[in-house]
């Protein structure tokens, strides 16, 4: 003989409340921010990069709440370009442009410029009204 459980109306509207929390929880994903990370490399670390070797550091972008944020985490890195810093991003079909204001006074105002294609990039300061590379291979590629 089969007996059946009765269950009230309370687990009825728990397990309906429940499954409404997991459904939205799968379609709006998760809450965290979207980050983006390539390969750096910095002055004090410029020997050329070799075939299969990977830069000294590297910068991550990050994307919450409507703000953008880069960070660089690199072997002798200034001062000026240290810590979580505010970035205004610009993406086109061939690049992805992440303008970084100065932190302190007598800091460059500097630019990443990355090929979306993965073939590297440069960083680039302002001079004036125009932006000139810095003449240092960086090794901006997609970090793994």
């Amino acid at each position: 003989m089969v007996q059946r459980r009765r269950t009230s109306c309370s687990s009825h509207a728990f397990r309906y409340v429940s499954a409404i929390c997991i459904a939205t929880a799968l379609v709006t994903g998760p809450a965290s921010a979207a980050t983006s990370s390539w390969n750096y490399q910095t002055d004090s670390d410029s020997r050329p990069i070799m075939s299969g070797a990977s830069p000294a550091g590297y910068i991550s972008l990050t994307e919450e709440d409507g703000n953008t944020f880069v960070q660089i985490t690199a072997k002798g890195l200034s001062n000026c370009y240290y810590g979580k810093l505010s970035a205004t991003v610009t993406r086109t079909d061939a690049t992805t442009l992440i303008e970084v204001p100065p932190k302190l006074t007598g800091c460059d105002h500097v630019r990443i410029v990355i090929n979306n294609d993965g073939t590297g990039g440069q960083r680039q300061m302002k001079k004036g009204a125009n932006w000139v590379w810095d003449g240092v291979s960086r090794g901006l590629t997609p970090r793994q």
